[in-house]
């Protein structure tokens, strides 16, 4: 089943240990909403460098006005006192003006930095491999996303004793750099074992389960002997 809560502001995917994740439905709404989102945030960079652009233009024109109305007050001296007024007063709308460019630029600074880090959150990922536990040979190697809460684990292991390894197979750990889930979370028909020496194609599927202490562990549902091991596990939601 879809996720059953959501976010609070943009309403992305949130999953409790029952849900089902799909690509179709709830990573795709979420990364149209995310893609969105980054879009409001660039239209609004773009509209307030615009704003800016007009307040400077206005700045200009009001320049030449500002001169010749000092070039009038000496000759009406009569007028002495309100043209200075007057030339009082238009100074103060010019730095009026100015301040209000100046916070035109740093709303746009603002906005053009904020769509700097959602790019850089979004893209930001943790790297690193498994190593296996004593038993099993090969690379797996781990992917998350920290900004999403994506986890990936992908990789391929034989195993030393194929009769030994019981209905659970635990392969290794999550590296240190990846945090662990809150609660065990299981990730259906992500791997397959290998059950016969002699025939590659003899694989049934397996679930994977990693555990709050980062452990990662294979079931081996029909119990027997495991040769190998293939790991698939891609951009799931821990």
């Amino acid at each position: 089943m879809s996720a059953t809560n959501k976010t609070t502001y943009y309403k992305l995917s949130q999953y409790i240990d029952t849900d089902k994740p799909t690509y179709l439905s709830d990573y795709n709404s979420d990364m149209s909403k995310i893609d969105a989102g980054i879009h409001q945030v660039q239209e609004t960079a773009t509209t307030a460098n615009q704003t800016a652009g007009s307040a400077e233009a206005k700045v200009t024109a009001l320049s030449p006005s500002v001169e010749a109305l000092q070039n009038d007050m000496s000759g009406v001296k009569a007028s002495v006192q309100s043209l200075t007024v007057d030339n009082a007063q238009n100074k103060k709308d010019l730095g009026t003006l100015k301040e209000e460019v100046s916070s035109v630029k740093t709303t746009a600074n603002g906005a053009q930095s904020e769509v700097t880090n959602l790019n850089a959150d979004i893209e930001r990922t943790l790297k690193d491999t498994v190593t296996p536990v004593s038993g099993l040979r090969g690379t797996v190697n781990a992917v998350y996303n920290a900004k999403m809460n994506l986890i990936s684990i992908n990789g391929h292991l034989t195993v030393s004793s194929p009769t030994t390894v019981g209905t659970n197979i635990s392969i290794g750990k999550l590296p240190s750099n990846i945090p662990a889930p809150g609660s065990n979370k299981t990730f259906y028909f992500v791997a397959g074992l290998t059950k016969e020496s002699t025939s590659n194609y003899s694989r049934v599927p397996a679930d994977i389960t990693i555990d709050t202490n980062g452990n990662i562990i294979v079931s081996n549902p029909l119990g027997g002997s495991v040769y190998d091991l293939n790991i698939n596990l891609m951009n799931f939601y821990m």
